[in-house]
């Protein structure tokens, strides 16, 4: 016989009374989930080759922004180098990494995040700077995560027009909101391939006259 203690039968009868009609998981997740659509990556080159009756060294794959060249050899040495120690966490920070990096680019290390691919790290502004009903400003065709980012974390997309795929950076200032707390530049774009000058760039900054200050106060390039 199975015995429940008085709060515990508690929870379970003012469960039953807020979801009684509770047909699956998804009624307890967050609502603006229910938008994504699921994700549909390239077909690998081995799909591929067998729909088309080729070989593999036939195919060129274009479409998932894939490395034709094959890793570095200084990288694969540096992997196996590294799986005699694969029983064992690794360091979090990636201490000596943000170092070389930072030092390759003249940075500070402490100005170098490092992440699993440039999703997460996109994912770690959400993280930080997305409250539900903040405005996130992105390009048409630009590249999907930057739409599915704002919508997981409730916020609007404020999308704008590409003429000939080229980036309005002036759009851009218009579009500025209250609530804007984002906005994705990405230079060159993916996939357009478009690419915009520093020199354009700056006049973003040059901008922030008394007209836009205030506009620009809470959001992060």
């Amino acid at each position: 016989m199975i015995q429940v203690s008085k709060e515990a039968n508690w929870q379970l009868r003012h469960f039953h009374l807020i979801s009684p009609r509770m047909t699956s998981i998804w009624d307890l997740a967050n609502p603006q989930l229910r938008d994504i659509a699921v994700y549909e990556p390239g077909k690998p080159i081995e799909e591929t080759a067998r729909e088309v009756g080729t070989e593999l060294d036939a195919i060129i794959k274009l479409a998932s922004n894939e490395n034709p060249l094959g890793p570095s050899p200084k990288a694969i040495e540096a992997m196996r180098a590294a799986l005699s120690n694969a029983h064992l966490y690794p360091d979090g920070s990636g201490f000596y990494l943000c170092k070389a990096v930072a030092a390759n680019l003249g940075l500070a290390p402490e100005n170098v995040i490092l992440g699993n691919g440039s999703n997460e790290v996109i994912e770690f502004l959400g993280h930080a700077f997305l409250n539900p009903a903040d405005d996130v400003i992105i390009f048409q065709y630009a590249f999907i995560i930057y739409k599915l980012l704002a919508t997981s974390f409730a916020a609007r997309t404020i999308e704008l027009p590409t003429p000939n795929f080229q980036q309005d950076l002036g759009a851009t200032l218009d579009a500025i909101t209250p609530k804007t707390r984002l906005i994705f530049i990405p230079n060159p774009n993916n996939p357009t391939g478009h690419l915009d000058f520093a020199a354009r760039h700056r006049q973003l900054h040059v901008a922030r006259s008394q007209e836009h200050r205030c506009r620009f106060r809470r959001s992060v390039f």
